[in-house]
């Protein structure tokens, strides 16, 4: 009868410990979420948790965590085209593919002034202009015409965006994450 009595007594400790580590696991996830940004150790605890419990408002959390981690995924993938289309563009310096290339990065990303988004969407609108059969370079004037969004969504949105990001360094003590640098840019 001890035997039993202390391998329960083993088996109700090891439960109470496993659940302080998910509840731990899931305190880290949550704390994450706040920053916006997910490992994908806490995104599993969250799914885990919210799977366990079928509550409407684990599942809630769960699917931020999601949309997080694709935000991230969407990061990862800008930075790493990125590189690598500047690596191209430095390789082929002086050459009409880099320039082509240049403007490409600064109308597809937004990630340039709003000069540059200016030289982007003129280089575009002149290269479509020129061309000798414009229904084979639609793609020119769609370059063009996203530039001048970019542009103009800056133009209007740009303090807002300034203003967002400065609030919340107010409020946490730390700089936006990219995941929410990224969504405060789509804005603007």
């Amino acid at each position: 009868m001890n035997t039993q009595h202390a391998e329960e007594r083993q088996s109700s400790i090891e439960e109470l410990l496993g659940s302080a580590a998910k509840a731990a696991a899931c305190d880290a996830a949550l704390a994450e979420l706040r920053e916006f940004r997910i490992s994908d150790e806490s995104l599993n605890a969250i799914r885990t948790h919210a799977a366990e419990r079928q509550c409407a408002g684990l599942t809630a959390i769960y699917l931020g965590a999601r949309a997080v981690q694709n935000e991230q995924l969407k990061v990862y993938l800008d930075q790493e085209l990125e590189a690598e289309v500047t690596t191209a563009i430095e390789r082929m310096k002086g050459t009409p593919e880099a320039e082509l290339l240049t403007h490409a990065l600064v109308a597809i990303t937004g990630n340039g002034s709003e000069q540059e988004l200016d030289e982007a969407a003129n280089y575009f609108q002149k290269q479509f202009s020129a061309a000798k059969k414009p229904d084979k370079l639609a793609h020119l004037q769609a370059l063009s015409m996203l530039a001048r969004q970019k542009h103009t969504l800056r133009k209007s949105h740009g303090a807002a965006a300034e203003n967002l990001a400065e609030q919340w360094k107010k409020l946490t003590g730390k700089s936006p994450s990219v995941v929410l640098q990224r969504l405060i840019s789509q804005g603007s």
